[in-house]
């Protein structure tokens, strides 16, 4: 089943992958920023937003089903649980990516003796055991947790949950599959040979995805903004597209810039 995408502006093409339980909306903030440069293709994950699950139950599922409706040959953005399924697209058919950046990102989410800059399972259990009970007050709490930390938390908040109000809840089951795929997915070792070039962007005080993970890849371009959460597209668009910008510029160096 085909996935909803929103396209806007003119340019080079450059596909954005939203998290668990959002949709495309959630770029709204970043968006006149970045089709003054970019031609965007604005995708609803399966069970999110304007798509169907249908029978999307695998992380390769979600990454076929992107590649179905994305440009043959673009940049591209996997925020959160995004930049997974993003990860996997590239596995799968690296030709089609000048680039990735992963945005407030991680090759693994879960916590473990030799990876401590991640969320303890037990968090996303949690979340796995109650959004069926209360789907509003589960994802309420999710939301809180990802602006956790940031200097505008309130603010962002606030965008956050209207930007969700704007597009049908998700289907229980995609979130059962996105949880899924939070809880599974490990690209540790395949990162350290990637057949896609790779950047991260990443943000300060994000609770979710700490920074430090960046110091198990040193030779990964990658920027962070300073004071912002997991979202900083919202908290810090113009920071955000002016990381993007210069992240996806071929001629980047492996550095990393505070901002």
């Amino acid at each position: 089943m085909t996935l909803s995408v929103d396209i806007k502006g003119e340019g080079p093409a450059l596909v954005l992958l939203h998290g668990w339980g959002m949709h495309s909306a959630v770029w709204l903030d970043i968006v006149p920023l970045l089709t003054q440069h970019f031609r965007l293709y604005l995708v609803d994950l399966p069970g999110h937003g304007d798509s169907d699950f249908g029978a999307h139950a695998s992380l390769t599922d979600w990454a076929r089903a992107v590649l179905e409706v994305t440009p043959q040959r673009a940049g591209w953005i996997g925020w959160s649980l995004g930049g997974l399924v993003a990860l996997r697209a590239a596995q799968l058919q690296a030709q089609r990516i000048n680039k990735l950046i992963l945005l407030c990102s991680t090759p693994r989410f879960i916590r473990s003796t030799d990876w401590p800059h991640a969320v303890a399972g037990e968090v996303l259990e949690d979340f796995a055991h109650q959004f069926e009970a209360d789907f509003s007050s589960t994802l309420k709490r999710f939301l809180a947790l990802q602006v956790s930390g940031s200097r505008q938390s309130t603010q962002t908040l606030r965008v956050l949950h209207n930007r969700i109000l704007e597009k049908k809840a998700p289907d229980v089951s995609a979130l059962q599959a996105g949880l899924a795929i939070l809880e599974s997915a490990d690209f540790r070792v395949a990162m350290s040979n990637f057949p896609v070039p790779l950047a991260c962007l990443l943000a300060s005080r994000d609770t979710l995805v700490p920074v430090q993970l960046a110091e198990h890849y040193p030779l990964i371009p990658r920027q962070i903004i300073q004071g912002a959460g997991h979202a900083p597209f919202v908290s810090h668009p113009q920071q955000c597209a002016e990381s993007i910008k210069y992240l996806l510029d071929a001629t980047a160096c492996f550095e990393e810039k505070l901002l």
